[in-house]
């Protein structure tokens, strides 16, 4: 089977499961509105120390890293919090369930240890990556953090749901998770890549409408900013499906992965198709 086909059988197999319960995009909906919460004030109360190390190579006073350092594990929990309770929900509705929002919260918070854990070493890990990058190393440093980074995010890609799903502690789940990926390589990578090709045209398209209606002439300069706000508002919309759509897949993937699941009320072909056994003979 070719790849582009096993990548377009991931995309209708997490959209059916998305059309069959949505109310999983109110995750990624208040995941980005406790973001914001608590990323603005911050942005707007320090605004004035960010625009003074413009003028120091990017230098910073060692009490804003203290707080950006906080800030980075504030939003690491909101986001892994979300994503678990995604993951619950995901999980339900692939078992044949019909979960509702409180379910996935419900199961986030039966696991609110481990999730406060992880959090906290994802946001460390997260902050060091980024001060790191900062440094005028020059490009070695560049590749080499950028190298750990996606290691890291390949060590880690399922260790929501092990976490939520398989109830183990936080090291047991970094080593299972890591594991897994082992086993299942080729379909997550090309599961990532198809799902983020397939948005690639709906991001693309309304920015190049926008830019060709202006040069011909077509679109008015005094139309252009309700545009904009027209514009931001579909592409806020379009990466909450696509985030939802990507936590299905790791689901879907885990399961697979795993042996712990099969989808129902989906199209049986879709799932033959998206999960060929050429992925089940790399794993042993």
């Amino acid at each position: 089977m070719g790849t582009f086909s096993q990548a377009w059988a991931y995309v209708k197999l997490c959209w059916g499961v998305l059309a069959r319960d949505t109310s999983i995009l109110v995750f990624p909906i208040l995941s980005a509105c406790a973001t914001l919460a608590v990323l603005v004030p911050f942005v707007v109360a320090n605004r004035v120390a960010f625009e003074a190390a413009k003028g120091t190579h990017g230098m910073l006073p060692p009490s804003l890293y203290a707080q950006i350092f906080l800030l980075y594990l504030a939003c690491s929990f909101i986001i892994v919090f979300s994503n678990s309770a995604m993951v619950a929900c995901a999980s339900m509705c692939l078992s044949g369930g019909a979960p509702k929002v409180a379910d996935g919260f419900g199961a986030a918070c039966r696991n609110l240890p481990r999730i406060v854990l992880w959090s906290m070493v994802a946001g460390t890990v997260g902050f060091l990556l980024a001060m790191v990058k900062r440094r005028d190393d020059g490009i070695i440093n560049q590749i080499v953090t950028s190298i750990i980074g996606v290691a890291w995010t390949v060590a880690t890609y399922f260790i929501i749901p092990v976490i939520i799903l398989e109830n183990c502690d936080l090291f047991t789940a970094f080593k299972r998770s890591a594991d897994l990926f082992r086993r299942q390589w080729g379909t997550t990578v090309v599961g990532n890549v198809g799902l983020s090709a397939f948005f690639v045209p709906f991001w693309i398209t309304p920015v190049a409408l926008v830019i060709l209606g202006l040069r011909v002439g077509v679109v008015a300069w005094t139309a252009f900013l309700p545009l904009v706000v027209v514009c931001a508002i579909y592409c806020v919309i379009l990466g909450l499906v696509q985030s939802a759509l990507q936590e299905i897949f790791v689901v879907v993937a885990y399961q697979h992965a795993s042996g712990t699941g099969n989808p129902r009320d989906i199209d049986p072909q879709f799932v033959t198709t998206a999960f060929s056994r050429e992925d089940l003979r790399v794993s042993n």
